[in-house]
């Protein structure tokens, strides 16, 4: 009763309040009222009236739930008086005699009013988009079936004329849109009937977003939805809150519903709990229309100028000679690209740096000299059938050597005079040589990322030879592979993993983890335990190209390399000759040590000259596993002291080989980790490397894998990301968005 009560006196005291309003408009009309001489036109007093509508307070109802609702039109911020929201009246007038008193720039004003009133007029409320209904099939069901078993469909017949022509999407979906006076609710809901499980079926509705300012902080977005519910009259709403706290704070509401819902909500207070919120248009949806056509020209432009510029880049792949655009291609994936170094004397200290002069070579076994009854025997001659295997292995992609021959060329002649090919390279074979015009070869130095110019380590240096010495090499190698990699007596030591037959860099990694393993496999120490491993990875200074030819014809004859192959292998590193350009011409220079990056025969030598190390006395506690010329130690022992001293005394063992056999160690670049089931946090051990002490590090880098103290791989996935992000930054930046990549 007390509530009736209180609500009457309110409806009074508001009736009260209007009459007053009214009354004194009235009063303010009949005092501006214009002698009839100075009555404005039809056409002025219709915009005068419609200004005035423009700029005029809001009503006030009531909605069906009896709740006080206060539709604004103009400005938002009315006036309040005794608790209740009252409209902002109008500004005051000129006086009558000045109304009409026009100065020029006062004309000009009153132009370019008349001009905006007049855009008003032609300005139409924008109308809403149709929605669009989506028919998604499962796996196995055509979007066909789905359209024809929808426009089949008798339940569906009244609402035929408001489907229009249903079209596909690019994954494969249904699309069908929808006239604007269906309703869209009731229809989804019979086509997923009508489907029934071979398909889902969802709404896509034009949407738009309403703000929701001065919120009590109490409120919540639950209890907005409820009242935006309230407001429309429905029993479920498809909406999205974003609620934010301010500084004073109250809230604000960012409500995200269709836009037919929207437009009945905006410029409306809505009642949460106590107190009222004012319901504003978004500014972006004010402007949606004009937003969406800059954007559609924007899309438009960027579109058409990638595909001018990616048609230009295609354009000048096509006509370059200098290999420009493919060096910008490539400055991407593998950084910025250096100039080539071109001075001589500096190219001279380069090249004398990566190719040190070694003495003379006496070979163990000389042609005509007596061997064992075994070696006497000749290697088996070449076939028709090898050189064609050889033929078709070759890449006919890369670029000519010296000699100017490509690889296509090689392979086309082979396959037409073949029988002439098997008679050269038999000839060879049984005088037991190799052409010096096969054994020139031209220098080029790869940049190494990240390192200084002008330094010999910062540079790769690989050699390109001519391609029928390759076709040479590989009929060389197959019969050396046939003595050294023989099942049924190995020549080669078992923890030798690169560049061998059925060997890769996996199996030495998983020989490191294993051992890992292990180590951490122990509970509670009983002292005895060989809890503690360390690895330690070592890196041999310009190992391929310091390699001794002496060092190397002793390990074939200890290897029992055929007589035969040794003379040709001793004429293959006889007069071979370097050229490399400078900028002032080109030079020669001749080569007296080192295996042929590049090269065939070059990993095989490598692999027989390098397999004394790894068959090194080392002390108990430590083995060794090689992987090319990278090697890796691993020291077992209870402590991390004794481990270091294992890990020492092998590392100069190791040492000792290499000084022996004209090679050296880099201890700047020699890491190591500690991997042990002691709980002591990350261990870090020291390490003498012939005069450098280094310290165990908690991961290291070991034939492209990281190593973790704990073998835990998130170091190494973390690096692999950002490798292959930016590789896919990079080809995405000159690939099309779409249609895969375009070839000129």
């Amino acid at each position: 009763m007390e509530s009736q009560q209180r609500q009457e006196q309110r409806q009074q005291l508001e009736d009260q309040q209007r009459q007053r309003w009214r009354q004194q408009q009235q009063k303010q009309h009949r005092q501006q009222r214009l002698p009839a001489q100075q009555w404005p036109t039809v056409q002025q007093s219709v915009r005068a009236q419609r200004q005035g509508v423009a700029k005029s307070a809001s009503s006030a109802v009531l909605d069906e739930a009896g709740t006080w609702v206060e539709v604004v039109r103009g400005n938002r911020r009315g006036n309040k008086q005794n608790g209740v929201n009252l409209p902002q009246q109008s500004a005051q007038r000129q006086p009558a005699h000045r109304q009409h008193q026009q100065w020029p720039h006062q004309r000009n004003g009153q132009q370019q009013q008349r001009m905006d009133i007049h855009q008003q007029e032609k300005r139409r409320p924008r109308r809403k988009r149709p929605d669009e209904i989506v028919v998604v099939p499962v796996p196995g069901v055509c979007y066909k079936d789905m359209y024809v078993k929808i426009r089949t469909s008798p339940r569906i017949a009244d609402f035929q004329r408001q489907i229009g022509v249903g079209r596909r999407t690019p994954k494969d979906h249904l699309l069908l849109p929808l006239s604007r006076d269906v309703e869209s609710a009731t229809l989804k809901d019979i086509i997923q009937e009508v489907i029934g499980e071979s398909g889902s079926v969802t709404i896509r509705t034009e949407m738009a977003e309403v703000v929701l300012t001065g919120i009590d902080n109490m409120i919540d977005e639950e209890a907005i939805k409820k009242a935006v519910m309230t407001t429309l009259g429905k029993q479920s709403l498809v909406a999205t809150v974003n609620l934010w706290e301010r500084q004073d704070m109250t809230k604000r509401a960012r409500v995200r519903l269709p836009r037919a819902e929207a437009e009945l909500v905006k410029d409306r207070r809505l009642e949460l709990g106590y107190t009222y919120s004012a319901i504003d248009e978004e500014e972006q949806i004010a402007a949606a229309s004009d937003l969406l056509q800059v954007r559609t020209a924007l899309d438009s432009a960027i579109t058409t100028s990638k595909k001018e510029h990616f048609d230009e880049m295609l354009r000048g792949l096509a006509e370059d000679e200098t290999g420009q655009w493919f060096r910008n291609v490539f400055s991407r994936l593998r950084g910025s690209w250096t100039a080539r170094e071109r001075d001589s004397s500096v190219l001279e200290c380069i090249v004398s740096t990566l190719f040190p002069q070694h003495p003379s070579v006496d070979w163990p076994a000389s042609q005509g000299q007596v061997l064992e009854r075994g070696e006497e025997e000749p290697v088996w001659d070449v076939t028709e059938q090898e050189l064609l295997d050889i033929a078709s292995s070759l890449n006919t992609r890369k670029a000519p050597r010296l000699d100017g021959v490509p690889h296509a060329a090689l392979m086309a002649a082979i396959r037409k005079h073949t029988d002439i090919f098997r008679k050269l390279f038999q000839e060879c074979l049984d005088n037991e040589r190799f052409p010096d015009d096969w054994k020139k070869q031209k220098l080029a130095l790869i940049p190494k990322p990240d390192k200084p110019p002008g330094l010999a380590s910062s540079f790769r240096p690989i050699l390109l030879l001519n391609n029928p010495s390759k076709v040479y090499e590989r009929l060389l190698l197959s019969r050396i592979n046939d003595v050294v990699e023989d099942p049924e007596s190995l020549r080669l030591a078992e923890n030798q993993y690169g560049f061998r037959r059925g060997r890769s860099t996996v199996q030495a990694i998983q020989l490191v983890v294993d051992a890992g393993r292990h180590a951490m496999s122990f509970g509670r120490t009983n002292n005895r335990d060989k809890r503690c491993l360390l690895v330690v990875a070592l890196d041999v200074r310009n190992a391929f190209n310091t390699a001794s030819w002496q060092c190397i014809a002793t390990a074939l004859e200890d290897k029992g390399v055929p007589r035969q192959l040794r003379n040709i292998l001793r004429d293959y590193f006889a007069n071979r000759e370097l050229v490399y350009d400078t900028a002032d011409g080109p030079v020669t220079r001749r080569v007296t040590a080192g295996v042929p990056q590049g090269s065939i025969l070059g990993p095989t030598q490598w692999n027989i000259i390098y397999d004394g190390v790894l068959r090194v006395e080392l002390p108990e506690g430590a083995s060794v596993i090689g992987y090319a010329d990278d090697i890796v130690v691993m020291a077992r022992g209870c402590t991390p002291e004794e481990v270091a001293l294992v890990a020492e005394q092998a590392v100069d063992a190791i040492a000792a080989w290499m000084e022996d056999h004209h090679l050296q160690l880099a201890p700047e670049n020699t890491e190591g980790v500690m991997i042990s089931s002691l709980r002591r946090g990350q261990l870090r051990v020291p390490l003498r490397v012939g005069d450098t002490i280094i310290h165990s590090k908690q991961s290291i880098r070991y034939l492209g894998v990281q190593i973790h103290d704990h073998l835990s791989w998130k170091p190494h996935v973390e690096l692999s990301t950002a490798k292959a992000l930016r590789v896919v930054g990079a080809v995405t930046a000159v690939m099309r968005n779409h249609s895969g990549p375009q070839v000129a």
